[in-house]
Order: structure tokens, then C-alpha cells, then sequence
């Protein structure tokens, strides 16, 4: 029930802040060294604001009585400005863009909802590439069922066929202490599911 998995997506969330946390106030581990950690508690701290936007953005995408605002969009422009939004952030990483949309590619959603999904999936590739990798995103139409489909495609790191199943969990990590320093409230592709749950339900 949906009442289950919010219970579920917060007790995820607790232990996963507090296994850190606890570590360092105690100074066990690798948290012997406070001052090294200093700017990971920071960091912590400052993602659990955006953390419990996605936990409460999540709740209300979950509730079967949520609306979108369904509207005639243009797929094409929100995958290029979702492309313009993360460039600043890859070229941090030296990550690569690249992109091949169709253009004028119409479909109906929820634009708000829509933008978040498709910023999210690009985030995500660009968070899980290994600095001088590339992120290749594509647009095509698929003419036999009338549909679009978005690609996103990121080189040099791959996700075990047996933990694909797994991607859209909250709080999924492929690699634990690799994901950790990448960051991320780590309910990004979960948000992505379930926006397009919600969208699938209008």
C-alpha cells in the first residue's frame, strides 16, 4: 500500500543519514579522522532539505488522488533545456554531452512533472559516469506504436544485468561507497518511476 512504502521510504532514509552520522560522532572507521569528514557531514546536511522535497514530491505522486495537469507539450524543447541545466554540472565532472533529439516532438504530460523526470534521468547518468566518460542523450520516434523514446546513454560504467531490476529502488546503490561520494539523495530515478506512474494513471 502506499501507506507501507512511505513508511519504508523513511525508515530507508533514516538509516542511511544515521549509519554516517553516528559514525563520525563515535569516530569509528574511517571516522576517526573528524576533520576529514567535516565536509561530508556538510555535505549530508545540505542535501536533506532537497532530500525531503523528493520524499514529500513522491508522497503526493503516490496518492491515487493526485491530478496532473496534463497539457500538449513539446518533448523536444524540456529534453534540451534538461541538457542546458546539467551541462554546468558535467562539465564539473568532465563528463561530455552529447545529444540527438528529434525535433518538435509532441506529446501530453504534465510539463512541471515531465521536466523533473527527464532532468533526473540526465542527472543520474552524469552522477554514475567516471570523469571523461560520455553521456549520450537521444529522442527518436518509434512509428510502429506512435511513441517517443528517450535514450540515455553513459560509457565506461555498467550496472550488472542481475541489479537492473533494482535501479528504481530508493536509495539503491550499484556500488556503495562509490555512490555515497557521488552524492545525491539517491531517490532520484525512484521520483522519475513514480512521475511517470502518476502520468500513466490519467
Amino acid at each position: 500500500s502506499s501507506r507501507r512504502r512511505h513508511t519504508r521510504l523513511v525508515s530507508d532514509w533514516s538509516s542511511d543519514v544515521c549509519s554516517s552520522d553516528l559514525g563520525m560522532i563515535h569516530g569509528l572507521g574511517a571516522y576517526r579522522d573528524r576533520d576529514k569528514y567535516l565536509k561530508r557531514s556538510k555535505a549530508i546536511l545540505d542535501g536533506m532539505e532537497q532530500l525531503i522535497h523528493d520524499i514529500l514530491q513522491i508522497s503526493k505522486l503516490e496518492q491515487h488522488t493526485f491530478e496532473p495537469a496534463l497539457e500538449r507539450v513539446n518533448l523536444s524543447n524540456i529534453i534540451q533545456d534538461a541538457i542546458g541545466r546539467a551541462a554546468f554540472f558535467a562539465e564539473q565532472k568532465r563528463i561530455h554531452l552529447k545529444s540527438d533529439i528529434m525535433p518538435n516532438a509532441q506529446i501530453t504530460a504534465d510539463p512541471q512533472l515531465l521536466e523533473k523526470a527527464v532532468y533526473n534521468i540526465i542527472h543520474n547518468g552524469i552522477t554514475h559516469s567516471d570523469p571523461g566518460e560520455r553521456v549520450v542523450i537521444g529522442l527518436t520516434e518509434d512509428r510502429d506504436s506512435n511513441a517517443c523514446i528517450l535514450t540515455v546513454l553513459n560509457t565506461g560504467t555498467r550496472i550488472p544485468d542481475h541489479k537492473l531490476h533494482k535501479v528504481f529502488d530508493p536509495f539503491y546503490r550499484p556500488e556503495e561507497s562509490r555512490s555515497r561520494n557521488n552524492g545525491g539523495s539517491g531517490l532520484g530515478l525512484y521520483l522519475v518511476i513514480s512521475v511517470f506512474d502518476a502520468l500513466s494513471r490519467s
